[in-house]
């Protein structure tokens, strides 16, 4: 009750200065925090405040970072169609607080980049936001009538349903990356992958071969798909299938600098993989779901006594192994990555997009998967 009160005297005393010009239209409005302070209420209450203005045209948004206070002029031009030619992007990634290897460009930009290009050429603008805040303005930017929506790399999750239905029901067309069904889209063939990751490594001399999952991604959609693509392997072979390893959540490990911190990380995996690695029968190889962690793996691996590429083998996944942060601080190679081609994906995501605006798809939600490629790597032992 205390919130909803604090909701409605921020948005009242808002719309209040907005209407008696103490906030001039046409300005560059207030950060939320100066405004909580000076309203003596808590963040959220003015951040829900400014949303609902927001909705009533009352405040226009520009980017996640600059809102202006609307004209009587600009109120009244926002018409439905004021976003005709551009597309919204959400994505994750757009989010600051995200840790370093998120945003390079191997775990998901070149998805987005070739997007980009596609729209482009197409004579499209494109306007990025986290899924928060989309989730959170859908109601605003359906008056406004997009183009279109593209949800790209989502850490795996798919769109709300209310979203998706709000979507749908709006006539926006919209394409995710992912396997999420009921709704179009273009996924990895991750089963596929793996299987064809598995045979490499098996004719490698694997004979153990172990998922490493980080507890966070345990119910990803694309988890089921590596497993049963490694089931399949190893089975056609007649070797034992190992139950995944799973690292449990990373919490409290820090870091006086970057060094550190990536030798406290290497340590927590030590921990998570000292059962299985020391055990009486431990696995010969790991096989991570990203190349962003073979270093801090690799560094683990040896924490325990075990010599990457000798005692164990590692093998990646994305094809960026040398593109992320800690390769630096252990340029360490798996012995095989998976190319997911992000940038056909990206490319295929347009074309779809545009047919479904155009009414050339049918009813039913469309999905083209693309097939992986398993990328060997010479890995060169030290004497």
């Amino acid at each position: 009750m205390r919130a909803n009160r604090q909701k409605e005297h921020s948005y009242r005393t808002i719309r209040r200065w907005i209407e008696d010009g103490v906030m001039p239209r046409g300005s560059q409005f207030p950060a939320e925090r100066d405004l909580s302070k000076k309203l003596g209420v808590s963040f959220s209450s003015v951040h829900r405040a400014v949303v609902e203005l927001e909705k009533e045209l009352f405040i226009i948004k520009k980017s996640p970072r600059i809102r202006i206070i609307a004209e009587d002029s600009v109120s009244a031009a926002v018409k439905s169609d004021s976003l005709k030619n551009t597309i919204i992007f959400v994505s994750p990634k757009y989010r600051e607080d995200l840790p370093m290897y998120f945003k390079r460009p191997g775990w998901g930009y070149y998805n987005y980049i070739a997007l980009l290009v596609a729209i482009q050429n197409k004579g499209f603008s494109a306007m990025m936001m986290t899924p928060e805040i989309f989730n959170s303005e859908i109601d605003m930017h359906l008056r406004n009538r997009p183009f279109g929506v593209v949800f790209s790399e989502n850490s795996g999750l798919p769109p709300p349903p209310e979203t998706c239905s709000k979507l749908f029901n709006a006539g926006i067309p919209f394409v995710a990356y992912g396997d999420f069904p009921g709704i179009d889209r273009v996924t990895c063939d991750h089963s596929s992958g793996t299987y064809e990751l598995a045979k490499y490594l098996i004719s490698r001399g694997s004979r153990r071969i172990a998922l490493y999952i980080q507890e966070d991604h345990r119910n990803g959609y694309w988890i089921k798909d590596r497993l049963d693509g490694l089931k399949k392997a190893t089975s056609e072979e007649g070797l034992d299938y190992l139950e995944p390893i799973y690292e449990l959540p990373l919490k409290g490990v820090t870091g006086r600098n970057e060094e550190e911190y990536f030798k406290a990380r290497a340590a927590f995996s030590a921990g998570c993989l000292a059962p299985a690695l020391l055990g009486s029968n431990p696995p010969d190889t790991l096989m991570l779901l990203s190349d962003w962690i073979v270093p801090q793996i690799s560094t683990a691996c040896e924490v325990l006594g075990k010599k990457p590429g000798t005692d164990i083998l590692i093998a990646g996944y994305d094809n960026f192994y040398d593109e992320t942060p800690d390769f630096r601080l252990n340029p360490a190679l798996p012995v095989a990555t998976v190319e997911k081609f992000l940038a056909e994906s990206g490319r295929k995501m347009a074309e779809i997009l545009f047919a479904r605006a155009e009414g050339k798809l049918p009813p039913e939600p469309k999905r083209i998967m693309i097939t992986p490629k398993v990328i060997p790597i010479e890995v060169k032992s030290s004497p």
